[in-house]
């Protein structure tokens, strides 16, 4: 499946997750670093794994992310609520 270049957009949403993630604005950084993630899988894809590397990078640092954001906290303390309750 071919992509259409996503270049520029990596390094917008890579740019705007980081900022966003300094500015502990965590809605913005969310959907920047959803969207640095998928265009760097779309662009790993349409040049047949020439950006591995730094789709690991990115999909690391946005799970790095993930455990400083207070949305996920909280939804994954309801989780293991539930799951306490019902194993």
């Amino acid at each position: 499946m071919q992509f259409p270049d996503r270049t520029a957009e990596i390094e917008i949403h890579r740019q705007s997750a980081r900022k966003y993630r300094a500015g502990r604005d965590h809605d913005r950084a969310r959907s920047s670093y959803f969207r640095w993630v998928e265009s760097v899988r779309q662009q790993n894809v349409s040049t047949g794994g020439e950006l591995e590397k730094e789709l690991d990078q990115a999909k690391r640092e946005y799970s790095e992310f993930v455990r400083e954001d207070p949305l996920y906290n909280r939804i994954l303390e309801s989780a293991r609520a539930v799951i306490a309750v019902e194993p």
